[in-house]
């Protein structure tokens, strides 16, 4: 083979070389941009639990109704409160 041969061949490997070794490098930067992301969303799934427990704690009847009567001194309707509900006509 003649010398012109050699060199495309050294260009074509030293090419091939040098992309193989970009590819790689990206790889491991999505790989450690992955394992980056799956922490993060462990971490807000956490968050995320302890967040539904605490609405569900603030949410919850019994302690809506303690509130409303300690500190906004409400109480349950009386019967001398209410009255029944008229009954609706049907439409004609």
């Amino acid at each position: 083979m003649n010398r012109a041969v050699w060199v495309l061949l050294i260009v074509l490997i030293l090419g091939l070389a040098v992309a193989v070794f970009r590819a790689k490098t990206e790889a491991d930067r999505a790989r450690n941009r992955v394992a980056t992301l799956e922490r993060e969303v462990a971490t807000l799934e956490e968050s995320n639990k302890l967040l539904e427990l605490e609405r569900a704690h603030l949410a919850a009847p019994r302690r809506i109704e303690q509130l409303a009567r300690t500190r906004l001194g409400l109480a349950p309707a009386s019967p001398a409160q209410t009255r029944p509900l008229e009954p609706v006509a049907a439409a004609p």
